[in-house]
C-alpha cells in the first residue's frame, strides 16, 4: 500500500512541476533581404490568417483572420484606436512599408481574387534540405508562379518527450481524458519555417526558428503561414499574434522568394 501511495505521489508531483508550454517569437535566420516586417497596433488571436492580393491595388497585400467564404468568428472582434467594436483586416503597402486598417465589411466588397493552395506529402519533394527533422504531422505548400515554384515547409529542430500524466477523465465520450494517467507527448526545440526554391533545394532562400517548449502537438503549416492569393508575384504572409501578457507587440511579415532570384 505505501509503494502504491508513493507511486502515485511520484507521478503527482511530476504531473505538477512540469511546465506548460511555451513559445519564443519568430527570427530570420536566412534571407533577411527578402523579408518586410510590419508592426500593426494589436493583432487579434485568430487560428488561421489569410492574405490577398485586390485588383486595383497592385501595392497591396491584405491580411485577414478569416476568409472571404468562411462565417465570421466573435474571437476577431477587438477595438482599435479612435475606432468601432468590429472585425478589420490589415493592409500592408510594400512600397511604403507602412500598415493600416480596414473594415472587413469593406474588405468584402473589394474585387477579391482567391486561389486553393494544396499540401502536398513530404515525399512529394524528396530534395528538400530542412533545416530541422519534418514531422509526419507536417506537409509542403508549393506554389507555382511565372515558371518558378516554390515550396514552404516545416521542421522541428529538436525532440518529442513521452510524459505519464495525472487528470481527470472527462464525462463526455471521445473527448479529453479517458483514464486518470496517460501518456502524452510534448514537443520541444526549434521550429523552422522554409521557402525553397524547386530549382535550388539544398539552400534556404528564405528562413524562420521559433523556439518551443513542452508544446502538447506540433502547429499545423497552414497556422504558420499562408501564400498570399490572387498576386502576379509569390508572397508569403508569417503572422505572429499580439502577445499582451508579455507586453510584446505582434508582427506580421511579408516574405517576397522572388526578391532572392531576381537579383
Amino acid at each position: 500500500m505505501a509503494k502504491k501511495i508513493l507511486i502515485i505521489s511520484m507521478l503527482l508531483a511530476a504531473s505538477v512541476c512540469y511546465a506548460g508550454p511555451k513559445g519564443g517569437q519568430w527570427e530570420i535566420s536566412e534571407g533577411a533581404e527578402c523579408v518586410l516586417t510590419f508592426e500593426p497596433e494589436y493583432i487579434p488571436y485568430s487560428t488561421y490568417y489569410f492574405a490577398f492580393a485586390v485588383v486595383g491595388r497592385p501595392d497591396e497585400i491584405i491580411v485577414s483572420p478569416r476568409h472571404p467564404d468562411y462565417q465570421p468568428g466573435s474571437s476577431e472582434h477587438w477595438r482599435p484606436k479612435d475606432r468601432p467594436l468590429g472585425m478589420y483586416v490589415f493592409v500592408l503597402n510594400r512600397k511604403s512599408g507602412k500598415v493600416s486598417l480596414m473594415a472587413v465589411d469593406r474588405f468584402l466588397q473589394l474585387a477579391i481574387v482567391t486561389e486553393v493552395f494544396h499540401k502536398e506529402l513530404l515525399s512529394a519533394y524528396p530534395e528538400l534540405n530542412y533545416g530541422g527533422q519534418p514531422d509526419y504531422f507536417y506537409r509542403v505548400i508549393p506554389i507555382q508562379k511565372n515558371s518558378k515554384e516554390f515550396v514552404l515547409a516545416a521542421s522541428l529542430d529538436g525532440k518529442r518527450k513521452n510524459k505519464t500524466t495525472f487528470g481527470i477523465p472527462s464525462p463526455i465520450p471521445f473527448m479529453g481524458r479517458k483514464n486518470f494517467f496517460e501518456k502524452e507527448t510534448y514537443y520541444s526545440g526549434t521550429i523552422l519555417l522554409e521557402v525553397f526554391d524547386k530549382e535550388r533545394p539544398l539552400k534556404p532562400i528564405v528562413q524562420f526558428k521559433k523556439s518551443v517548449r513542452n508544446l502538447e502537438r506540433l502547429p499545423d503549416i497552414n497556422e504558420m503561414a499562408s501564400w498570399t492569393q490572387g498576386a502576379e508575384q509569390p508572397f508569403l504572409v508569417i503572422v505572429e499574434r499580439t502577445n499582451r501578457l508579455k507586453n510584446k507587440k505582434g508582427r506580421i511579415f511579408l516574405i517576397r522568394p522572388q526578391h532572392a532570384i531576381s537579383e
